[in-house]
């Protein structure tokens, strides 16, 4: 099993991993790793784990919490990993962050539901469980605008997003490549409107908030845990901000710096 300490060695079986650390720098077996957060070496933090072998931060670093932020007012988009559905269209999309918000300025998408071609943006670790993933958007067009979860690989996540054209909030899921639509519920939606989403995943339940008004509870166990992010489909201009992600458990899915 892998190990790291306040040492600078990182052990994996008889395999020494030598780290290039600060004085003092204590690694920890947490979901940053892939963002050498604590001066934590990336390769020797983040070797494949076997099933069932989640990362674990009972202990998280001395000023670290327990939940994660971006308000990007730093006025880039670190951290963050872009992409398009293939068959998307003509149109491929354009996240670029400006005026401290990730926007998705392109009109890109194509296909209808259940299986939209959409455009992502995700952050985290794929280790994620239980949390609260929230944000700030704004959705332009009469696309949809939303949040991504528990998302793994482009072939399996969840999202929920409001779509103006028929002024619906749609909970969906791809799993292992095939698309569904698990709630779809009328939503007042107006575009070019800011509206707070939060989104709770705790086990096989799903619970959505909007504006502080709770929209849904679902249950579905098909995804059991991945990393979050902003959704986008034909919603050009479509802003997110004040994106948090927050804990639920005691496991350790979330332990990032101050």
């Amino acid at each position: 099993a892998l190990h790291c300490g306040a040492s600078t060695g990182c052990y994996f079986d008889d395999v020494v991993v030598e780290l290039d650390v600060e004085d003092g720098a204590v690694c920890h077996e947490v979901d940053e790793c892939a963002l050498g957060v604590d001066h934590c070496s990336p390769l020797s933090e983040c070797i494949d784990r076997g099933p069932g072998e989640l990362p674990t931060c009972a202990d998280c670093p001395e000023g670290a919490t327990r939940s994660f932020g971006d308000d990007f007012s730093d006025g880039d988009a670190g951290g963050w990993t872009f992409l398009d559905d293939e068959g998307i269209g003509e149109i491929s999309s354009h996240w670029l962050v400006q005026d401290d918000r990730l926007i998705q300025a392109n009109d890109a998408g194509s296909g209808r539901a259940p299986d939209f071609r959409a455009t992502y943006a995700w952050t985290g670790s794929l280790g994620w469980s239980d949390y609260r993933v929230s944000a700030k958007l704004t959705g332009e067009g009469e696309g949809s605008t939303g949040l991504l979860f528990r998302y793994q690989d482009p072939g399996s996540f969840y999202a929920f997003h409001l779509r103006k054209e028929t002024g619906a909030g749609l909970l969906t899921r791809r799993a292992d490549g095939e698309s569904a639509v698990i709630h779809s519920i009328p939503v007042d939606y107006d575009a070019g409107t800011p509206f707070f989403l939060e989104v709770e995943v705790s086990g096989d339940t799903i619970t959505i908030w909007k504006d502080g008004e709770k929209l849904l509870f679902a249950i579905d166990g098909a995804l059991p845990r991945g990393a979050a992010g902003a959704y986008g489909w034909k919603s050009p201009g479509g802003t997110f901000d004040d994106f948090s992600v927050e804990a639920l458990n005691n496991d350790g899915v979330i332990c990032s710096p101050r």
